[in-house]
């Protein structure tokens, strides 16, 4: 999402893969009809509107059951934005349809896609599954001893180390302007991105100061959010880029034509 964000708020545009330069060109460009954009945006600021309200808790001195409140009522505000992209967006977004982004890649026989598939569906879902147990002792019972539930294996929650441990630059979205046609969806998307880093400075939880409810509940809140923003926000994205950039690349072969 850094990268998404980049490409949009810096004056030239920004790589969005080691090989992909995204010109900032391509976002401001004119006749390009992007789906069902007033829903992209009233869901991007939605997150956005939330996502703040986290910031503020975590800016200050770190309170583990502040941030887990705050982490449930978000919870709850995406899967009601999920629901929305659905019904509009169909299998655009979701776990369906989502192993050419995400999938393991195919090893000749289109197992690989397959298993690929499988582990998508079945990740996103896994967190309703374990939502329905309700006691401490199912809970405990459940993830004591699963490792692969610790928090720095979850996708926006691991701790940088060594020369990662720089904080990202500083982002000033007050001094960046957004024109074009699409300027108000390009100006959604770069408060979200901005606003998603938010979960990526977390503090570490702390099992002395929270119980093992608060713990797992948590854990699973920090999944959910970094697999909504995998599945939803950035597939839409992702999505668009690809017609931008398609029709950004014919205009070109055209002017080079004649």
């Amino acid at each position: 999402m850094r990268c998404l964000y980049q490409s949009i708020a810096h004056t030239r545009g920004g790589y969005i893969s080691a090989r992909l330069f995204v010109p900032k060109d391509v976002w401001l460009q004119k006749g390009v009809k992007i789906k069902a954009v007033d829903d992209k945006i009233s869901a991007c600021d939605l997150v956005s509107a939330a996502l703040a309200k986290l910031t503020i808790i975590q800016s200050g001195e770190p309170d583990l059951n502040a941030i887990y409140e705050e982490m449930q009522a978000l919870e709850g505000l995406l899967d009601r934005v999920q629901t929305m992209l659905s019904k509009k967006l169909g299998n655009e977004v979701g776990a369906a349809g989502a192993t050419a982004l995400y999938g393991s890649g195919s090893n000749g026989d289109g197992g690989g896609m397959e298993s690929g598939k499988a582990s998508v569906g079945k990740s996103y879902l896994s967190w309703r599954k374990l939502r329905s147990k309700n006691s401490n002792t199912a809970l405990a019972s459940s993830f004591g001893p699963e490792p692969g539930f610790d928090t720095p294996s979850l996708p926006m929650a691991t701790p940088r180390t060594g020369s990662d441990s720089q904080k990202p630059p500083e982002r000033n979205l007050k001094s960046v302007s957004f024109t074009g046609p699409n300027s108000a969806y390009i100006a959604a998307l770069a408060r979200v991105f901005d606003a998603a880093q938010v979960l990526d400075q977390l503090p570490p939880i702390d099992s002395g100061k929270l119980s093992r409810k608060a713990q797992v509940g948590l854990e699973l809140s920090q999944r959910h959010a970094a697999e909504f923003f995998g599945l939803y926000i950035c597939r839409f994205v992702l999505a668009d880029v690809t017609i931008l950039l398609d029709k950004f690349l014919k205009k070109g072969t055209e002017w080079v034509g004649s």
